[in-house]
């Protein structure tokens, strides 16, 4: 991400497997809350230098191919043609997990996450 979008993340220092598991070291950088034109400008940035970014590595798809977690819930993951397509592939996994793993718990969350889908 920081060859993409030089500032925005944290550069990695070091990462690998170890015991059949992924680890990553990064810089640690110390941010505080966005403002209304920060976040805009952090939009902008994302949407111009780092969805359009190819690294040679991906060869031109977007995605993951070791396993990648939101909090406790692992992602599916795959390779994606683009990033849209990759990132409603990890969205519908996450809100098909909240779906049928808790029992309505997140009911009103799935629902506005389909309807951002359908966007």
């Amino acid at each position: 991400m920081d060859r993409a979008a030089p500032g925005i993340c944290p550069k990695i220092i070091a990462d690998g497997v170890e015991l059949d598991q992924p680890y990553m070291i990064t810089e640690y950088k110390n941010l505080g809350g966005l403002t209304s034109s920060s976040s805009s400008k952090l939009a902008k940035r994302l949407a111009l230098e780092l969805h359009t970014y190819y690294p040679e590595v991906c060869n031109g798809k977007y995605g993951y191919e070791v396993p990648t977690f939101c909090g406790a819930t692992k992602q599916a993951n795959g390779w994606y043609d683009t990033w849209l397509d990759c990132f409603q592939a990890m969205l519908g996994s996450l809100l098909n997990q909240l779906e049928h793993g808790y029992a309505g718990t997140f009911d009103e969350l799935v629902v506005m996450g389909r309807e951002l889908q359908k966007r």
